[in-house]
């Protein structure tokens, strides 16, 4: 295309065709002007020459990164790396180690190997990049936006990149040693063979993301100063090594967190819909995580998902109006913690026996019992087979707390038998 053709500075349709044109769709911005390419290509220079990158502290924006893609030249090729052609295999990406990208709007460019260590991307827009085995090491990415950008192989080692955003990215076997991802968001993320060892995941949102048995979780933080893990609800966990893990400081997932809380994330107000798919999707997610950890052997740690997803349940119920169920669920999880808590059956056992013992003791005026005598027809009382001392009348006011004593300790006992049969039968 004829230099006359070239689009006016601020017509940028025509600059998009006039890309098009010239086999360069991803380019969208007017080329940069003769003195900023000239300032641009001194700071190649220097990089080259000395083996670290001249942009360090530059504040750049797309149509600076777009020229330099164009004019990127290595292995003999022009332009940018292709990270699925053979031929560009050895190829290096650009080098703009500590530049500054903040805010800038990169999305669906070819970036594959470009190396953007100790830079500052914050709240820089990557969706839909090509970011193969490109470099964030030490990075500041605090709100960046990877949306559906292609991160296979890219190293995030130590890099800040708290709220970032990488929703539906692929960033199978990306190295997030040390990063620090509080608050960020993995929603549908590919995270296959990916190594997150020691990474912060505080608040994080984790749903419907998908791992595999090449993940490593290495002595990963997953719990904040609440010891709340992130949201998990519909992981794909896909054999993935969870022992790695120190569930014993996780007092909750994130996912119940958000069911508890009265106002959503925007700060608004729930609607009764939005509590019931909350606590659905707790119920869900703790069950999900119990099964998981059962599975790898970690039956502790998994009970106490299991019973949590039970709580969560029971909050859906009284949500739900089915106050019957929800009435009948509390007394379970009061009785033994749903299976997952006998030390409860225990102390509501002696709570009944020694209650109805002090009350025998302070009614029976004609029987007579002593301490002793009153605990031991409590006890007999209670399981059914109690006796009537002195020849207590039927419709005595004694025998008539025993017979509503042995109605309670059936009530417990099978409550507690049918809870247990669950619990271990029913997994």
């Amino acid at each position: 295309m004829e230099e006359n053709a070239r689009p006016a500075q601020n017509d940028r349709a025509g600059w998009r065709a006039y890309w098009d044109a010239l086999g360069q769709p991803w380019r969208t911005e007017p080329e940069a002007r003769p003195e900023r390419r000239q300032i641009l290509a001194e700071r190649r220079a220097q990089a080259s020459a000395g083996g670290a990158s001249g942009f360090a502290g530059l504040k750049m924006d797309r149509t600076d990164v777009e020229w330099l893609l164009a004019t990127h030249v290595s292995r003999g090729i022009t332009g940018p790396v292709d990270a699925e052609d053979p031929a560009h295999r050895l190829r290096e990406g650009l080098n703009l180690q500590g530049a500054d990208l903040r805010q800038a709007k990169l999305n669906g460019l070819p970036l594959a190997r470009v190396n953007l260590s100790n830079a500052h991307l914050e709240r820089a827009n990557f969706s839909g990049a090509h970011l193969e085995r490109a470099s964030f090491a030490n990075s500041q990415l605090q709100g960046a936006v990877f949306t559906n950008a292609w991160l296979t192989d890219a190293s995030f080692r130590q890099a800040q990149m708290p709220d970032a955003l990488f929703t539906d990215a692929h960033l199978e076997s990306a190295n997030l040693y040390q990063a620090d991802c509080r608050n960020a968001s993995f929603y549908i993320a590919h995270l296959e063979g990916a190594y997150l060892g020691q990474a912060q995941f505080a608040k994080a949102t984790i749903r419907r993301a998908f791992f595999d048995a090449a993940t490593s979780w290495n002595d990963a933080v997953l719990w904040d100063e609440q010891h709340v893990s992130p949201s998990l609800a519909d992981a794909r966990w896909n054999d993935t090594n969870l022992a790695t893990l120190d569930w014993t400081q996780v007092r909750m997932i994130g996912d119940e967190r958000d069911a508890r809380s009265r106002t959503d994330r925007e700060g608004k107000p729930k609607t009764p819909q939005k509590w019931r798919d909350n606590l659905r999707r707790a119920v869900r997610a703790n069950r999900q995580l119990a099964v998981t950890l059962r599975g790898q052997g970690m039956n502790e740690e998994a009970d106490r998902f299991a019973y949590r997803a039970q709580v969560c349940q029971r909050m859906l119920l009284r949500r739900q109006g089915k106050f019957g169920p929800y009435l009948g669920s509390g007394f379970l999880d009061l009785l033994a913690g749903y299976g997952y808590k006998p030390i409860r059956t225990l102390l509501v056992y002696l709570l009944v026996i020694f209650g109805y013992a002090a009350t025998y003791y302070f009614l029976a005026n004609t029987a007579h019992l002593s301490l002793v005598s009153a605990l031991v027809f409590s006890i007999t009382s209670f399981h059914g087979r109690g006796f009537f001392p002195g020849g207590l009348p039927l419709d005595a006011p004694l025998t008539v707390l025993a017979a509503t004593e042995a109605i309670v300790g059936l009530v417990i006992e099978v409550s507690f038998i049918a809870t247990f049969t669950q619990r271990f039968f029913a997994r």
